[in-house]
């Protein structure tokens, strides 16, 4: 199992659009055709919106703007196609702004007898107001996708589970029913506490031993003097004559 950024999911929704804004390019692609069948090669330059001197009379022509409308719808086709989330609120502008004008162009061929009068009879003329419907129903389309299918919520990324734990799906130990509440025993109240000792000073390096300067040797001692004690007189002897001690 790989652990990391999840595959984008395909959105259908885009998918829908990309579809929608290649219909509406065809249309267009077709009310090419039809100008270029009644002008001839000619309509170029009323297609690019250089002059209008090949002008085909019907209630819909391919004019400059169409010529920048087919070129985003392709830009919108191909984002929508490829998952960009930009090409949802892209082909909502610009269909909706080709709707509008294409129902303002309706409305103008009921209300107005100047614009009645470019319109040709016979099934070319059914043909065109046609695109015209088509262009708002699919610009309505378009918009219905995009509100009902909203931003889809992040998919959930795995992730990689702690050193240790058990893995998903083992067995569940409940915990162990607490014993009966015993209250805390009195004890001595502690003492304040104690500082914390100094930090001891680094121990000084030591010295190389300096060189002593040689000490003069001391003479020898004087041998000590022998003082003589006085003679002790010798005890004479005692005399012949006396009697023998009793």
């Amino acid at each position: 199992m790989s652990f990391g950024h999840a595959p984008r999911p395909k959105d259908g929704s885009l998918i829908a659009v990309g579809f929608l804004g290649l219909l509406q390019l065809v249309i267009e692609l077709a009310v090419l055709v039809y100008d270029f069948s009644q002008a001839g090669p000619e309509y170029v330059s009323t297609a690019l919106g250089i002059s209008y001197d090949h002008y085909v009379r019907g209630p819909v022509g391919f004019f400059s703007n169409d010529t920048a409308l087919v070129v985003a719808l392709a830009v919108v086709a191909v984002g929508a196609f490829s998952g960009r989330r930009w090409a949802r609120p892209t082909a909502v502008a610009v269909l909706g702004v080709n709707a509008f004008s294409s129902l303002m162009l309706l409305v103008n061929q009921l209300v107005s007898d100047e614009a009645r009068e470019h319109v040709v009879d016979g099934l070319d003329s059914v043909l065109l107001n046609l695109t015209l419907v088509a262009a708002v129903l699919i610009a309505l389309a378009c918009g219905v996708v995009v509100a009902a299918t909203g931003r889809p919520a992040a998919p959930a990324v795995p992730y990689a589970p702690p050193f240790g734990a058990a893995p998903y799906g083992g067995p569940f130990a409940p915990p162990a029913p607490a014993g009966p509440y015993a209250p805390p025993v009195p004890g001595p109240f502690p003492g304040p506490a104690q500082p914390a000792p100094a930090p001891q000073a680094a121990a000084p390096q030591a010295q190389a031993p300096q060189a002593q300067a040689p000490q003069a040797q001391a003479a020898p001692a004087a041998p000590p003097t022998v003082v003589d004690r006085p003679a002790v007189p010798p005890v004479p002897p005692a005399p012949p004559t006396a009697p023998p001690a009793a």
